[in-house]
């Protein structure tokens, strides 16, 4: 009887020692499991990366091209063609019609005053585009080195993904007359806008009219999209950049939105959205609101107007 005992003690030990194909199949599954919701992230991971880097990018380029547009002598009415804010320098876009545009005379920044007209179209181009994404020429033979690409014109050629524009206007509470050109001495607001990949076709988007305060924006083609093949929702969004032109006293202004959230009609149309700034509404009552296509950051500073020399306030 003892040794009975004992035998059947030793196979129930032996036979608790395994692991069941049950065990094996539910270990299986939550692995499966696992591994599907890492894979899942991959993506999302990825997009997170990339907004990162885009974000960061953008903010270096803002900064670099507000030190730029002072350099090349932007704040000096002596040097540009026009000097009645509100100027926009975008010579690798479009304005909406409101703006003055503002480029370098072809004498160059130090030069005495001459008959307006802006420099080369491929010198512009250069001024206003990001230079951190240089083209190389790589020779089929890697005993060969890299070398820099060069335009037709001899300016170094870059892939042109981060660009950027300048706004020029006075303080809203200025009171000075619209119109009224810049004279050494006086404050400006210069404001930089950084895009990603921009659309050189594609200008500014009339959204209609946004009253301060409302907090919300009525489309003036309800259901219709903004641009076409591309989705409303993803360009009136949280970061979409805005620009308001005043209908009665203010300045031009360029923002970027807070909150945007899409509204709908009983037909299910996209009609506006409820929307709010950073840094909360711009001075003004009433503004015909523009959105900006692929716009990423915006920079703001206050800036005086430079006078024939650096000796000259």
């Amino acid at each position: 009887m003892k040794n009975d005992t004992v035998s059947q003690m030793t196979s129930n030990h032996h036979r608790r020692a395994g692991i069941t194909l049950m065990e094996v199949l539910i270990a299986v599954g939550i692995l499966a499991i696992g591994l599907s919701s890492v894979v899942a992230l991959l993506p999302a991971g990825h997009s997170m990366a990339q907004r990162s880097f885009t974000t960061d990018q953008a903010s270096i380029i803002a900064a670099n091209a507000a030190a730029d547009f002072v350099t090349l002598g932007f704040l000096r009415p002596e040097c540009i063609t026009s000097a009645a804010p509100p100027l926009v320098y975008d010579p690798l876009g479009m304005n909406s019609g409101a703006l003055s545009t503002a480029m370098l005379k072809p004498l160059g920044l130090f030069a005495p005053f001459a008959a307006p007209g802006p420099r080369v179209a491929p010198l512009n181009a250069y001024l206003a585009r990001g230079r951190d994404d240089v083209v190389y020429n790589v020779p089929e033979n890697p005993n060969q080195d890299v070398t820099n690409r060069f335009s037709a014109e001899g300016i170094r050629e870059y892939q042109g993904k981060f660009t950027w524009a300048a706004l020029l206007t006075r303080p809203a509470t200025s009171g000075v007359p619209v119109g009224t050109a810049f004279l050494p001495g006086d404050d400006a607001i210069l404001t930089i806008v950084v895009f990603h990949q921009r659309d050189p076709n594609q200008g500014p988007v009339d959204l209609g009219t946004y009253t301060a305060g409302a907090g919300g924006l009525t489309l003036p083609n309800p259901g219709a999209p903004l641009i076409p093949g591309r989705q409303n929702r993803d360009l009136l969004r949280t970061g979409a950049v805005i620009g308001l032109e005043p209908q009665a006293a203010g300045s031009y202004t360029v923002r970027r939105l807070s909150l945007a959230s899409p509204t709908t009609d009983q037909a299910g149309r996209e009609t506006g959205a409820f929307i709010d700034f950073e840094g909360g509404d711009p001075f003004g009552t009433t503004f015909t609101a523009y959105l900006i296509p692929d716009a990423v950051a915006v920079l703001e500073r206050q800036v005086t107007i430079e006078g024939p020399n650096g000796y000259v306030p």
